[in-house]
C-alpha cells in the first residue's frame, strides 16, 4: 500500500509539474495526469472504505 500511495503522489507532482510548463501541449497532458491521478486516488479510497464498512463484526 505504502508502494502505491508512492507512486500516486509522484504522479501528482508530475502533472503540478507540467500544469505549469510554458508549452501548452504539456500544460494538457499535466492537466490529464492530475485529473487521472486525483480519479484513481478517489477509486481506491472508494474500493478501500467499501472494502472496510464490509467487514462487520461479530460475524
Amino acid at each position: 500500500m505504502f508502494q502505491l500511495m508512492l507512486i500516486f503522489a509522484g504522479l501528482f507532482s508530475l502533472g503540478i509539474g507540467l500544469a505549469y510548463a510554458p508549452h501548452s501541449g504539456a500544460r494538457r497532458a499535466g492537466r490529464v495526469l492530475l485529473g487521472f491521478t486525483v480519479g484513481a486516488v478517489l477509486l481506491v479510497l472508494a474500493y478501500g472504505l467499501s472494502a472496510y464498512l464490509s467487514i462487520t463484526p461479530g460475524d
